[in-house]
């Protein structure tokens, strides 16, 4: 029953309770069946014989595997979260730095400036996606429905994620139907998940490659693909792939695999659409296709679509900005104020609402970090 590979051991086990009279329990692995076993064995000495119990513990042995692994996992994810967020410190804090010293010259305090915005802007990426992640977990991510062009939201997406294709010279080809493919989607999550999609292709191709975005639709279905000729997925590996704070190994590089949730983000974003996203790879070296499967609304209530960037004219606006972070509250103002829009700011959190319900501004914004059950809020 416990296969060759685990008989020596039982019979060893079995041996010893008869010779010394002391009962044994332990957990043996059989290979005596199509696939691995844990096998439970119990030997208790009893009347001058021996009592055994054999039971299947597969299950619950594969389950505390599991347990470790997923342990494990959010470990490795604290440790790269913690290394990811320290890095753009340092260029941050040498940047501020030249850029308050009087002996900068304005070349130096321009590319100071122009240092500090690319590492907050990709802090703040990888934090969005963070709480992004823990929204779709807990069940409080909600989509902004509307009816768009698949096509429009595949430009956005090759817009946003241009930047990371052309630092590493990757052919980047395009083909997108002549007609409409209107779907009923939040066109910023579908970008999101689209963008996931390239940028993930861009980093695990070495440079020089190329990578290949379709759409088609078949009946009901639209199918848009990103397609690779990078590092490839180990077969092994292709269940991992979408596993939050999974690390994939990549074998003879130094590319760092992130955080290890853009992939699981794209995922959960495609099943709240009622979409589904898959990955195929023929293994390392020979690159990776990612298919993402959307319903199509039907020709019949297909309106038209809208584009998914509008434009908020914000001129002779008149703008309150409140949240209990001064930091915050003033450099929004001046942002709004850069674009001619007449704004004040306000510190507050508690008293939030009272200063808005009294204000005769016409545009209102309060950021969603606050406490006090703060939401993101715009009022024309």
């Amino acid at each position: 029953m416990l296969g060759e590979a685990a008989n020596p051991q039982a019979l060893q086990t079995l041996l010893e309770v008869s010779r010394f009279q002391q009962p044994r329990d332990l957990e043996l692995r059989s290979t005596a069946f199509d696939s691995e076993r844990w096998v439970r064995l119990i030997a208790t000495p009893f009347d001058q014989s021996l009592a055994v119990w054999f039971a299947d513990v597969s299950q619950a042995k594969h389950h505390e595997q599991e347990i470790r692994e997923s342990a494990r996992r959010k470990d490795e994810f604290l440790a790269t979260l913690a290394h990811e967020l320290r890095n753009p410190l340092a260029p941050i804090r040498l940047a501020a730095g030249i850029f308050g010293s009087a002996a900068a010259s304005d070349a130096q305090k321009l590319r100071s400036q122009q240092i500090i915005e690319r590492q907050v802007r990709h802090m703040a990426l990888l934090l969005d996606d963070l709480f992004d992640i823990s929204r779709i977990t807990l069940g409080k991510l909600v989509l902004r429905k509307e009816q768009v062009d698949l096509r429009t939201i595949i430009e956005a997406a090759i817009e946003t994620a241009r930047e990371k294709i052309e630092a590493k010279q990757h052919e980047l080809v395009v083909a997108l139907p002549a007609s409409p493919i209107v779907l009923d989607a939040d066109p910023l999550r579908l970008e999101q998940i689209l963008t996931n999609l390239l940028n993930n292709a861009a980093k695990f191709t070495p440079n020089g490659g190329c990578i290949r975005i379709t759409a088609t639709r078949d009946g009901d279905t639209a199918k848009v693909s990103v397609i690779d000729n990078g590092l490839g997925i180990a077969r092994e590996h292709l269940r991992l792939i979408f596993e939050r704070f999974a690390q994939v190994p990549v074998a003879g590089t130094h590319i760092n695999s992130g955080l290890g949730i853009g992939l699981a983000l794209a995922k959960g974003l495609a099943k709240l659409h009622g979409a589904d996203l898959r990955v195929r790879s023929e293994g390392l070296g020979h690159g990776a296709e990612f298919n993402l499967t959307l319903p199509v609304l039907p020709s019949s209530t297909a309106g038209a679509s809208r584009d998914v960037s509008e434009s908020v004219t914000l001129n002779k606006r008149l703008v309150l900005v409140a949240d209990d972070n001064q930091d915050i509250a003033e450099t929004m103002a001046r942002s709004f104020g850069w674009r001619a829009t007449r704004c004040t700011w306000r510190l507050t959190a508690s008293k939030r609402s009272s200063v808005i319900c009294s204000s005769s501004q016409r545009l209102w914004c309060w950021t969603s970090a606050c406490p006090a059950n703060g939401v993101t809020k715009w009022r024309g």
